[in-house]
């Protein structure tokens, strides 16, 4: 059923890119675009968001296998700390400690979820937004779940500008935060961060999933 449930969900991206497609023909200012291209996202969201939390699905663990941070400008961007710690058998946390080096008021980040099959392939999500618009109205239902997940340990969601010492302690996830019915396998959330439009450091996040 689980599996079931995510097809239709692909069967819905499939459907509204091709309206994507119709009102890029259709549409001379392409000013309009964006916004199109939102309504379409949220469309789909709000659709299928209930569709998975509908599921009853239970995941036996989730756990951190691996995270990279890595600086492309080490002038702009120093990481201090990026590790795991593992405190016992099945609860892996993540510890972040960076420094931003010069004051940042223009960030866009792209994220994205891929899983591993003959190497990480797209699935579900990927995305760009502006960093400064989202910490002023936290509009996008996408990163509103990473946001929760999230929030209470780190200093990350603050107005712009970004500046000094970024810090995320102890972040440990488990299934029944997430509440979605991923199969299982093995995942990849990477996220490139671009201050002034140029990508300036990277995340990567590695994750296993196992359904009970």
């Amino acid at each position: 059923m689980n599996y079931y449930r995510i097809e239709i969900i692909h069967k819905m991206q499939q459907q509204l890119i091709r309206q994507l497609k119709y009102h890029s023909k259709r549409i001379r200012n392409s000013n309009s675009l964006p916004s199109i291209v939102m309504n379409l996202r949220l469309k789909l969201f709000t659709v299928a968001l209930p569709l998975l939390l509908s599921s009853g699905f239970n995941a036996s663990t989730l756990k951190f296998t691996n995270v990279i941070c890595q600086s492309l400008n080490k002038s702009l961007v120093r990481f201090e700390e990026c590790r795991l710690r593992v405190f016992r058998r099945n609860m892996i946390t993540f510890n972040l400690n960076a420094t931003i080096l010069h004051p940042v008021n223009v960030v866009y980040v792209n994220t994205q979820v891929l899983k591993k099959a003959n190497g990480y392939k797209p699935f579900l999500m990927n995305i760009t937004f502006d960093g400064c618009e989202y910490q002023r109205s936290r509009n996008n239902p996408y990163i509103n779940l990473i946001y929760t997940l999230t929030k209470d340990v780190t200093n990350l969601f603050h107005k712009c500008p970004f500046y000094g010492t970024i810090f995320m302690k102890n972040l440990h996830v488990t299934p029944s935060m997430i509440k979605l019915p991923l199969p299982s396998g093995d995942y990849l959330l990477e996220t490139n961060w671009m201050p002034f439009m140029r990508t300036q450091f990277i995340t990567k996040f590695y994750f296993a999933f196992v359904e009970d």
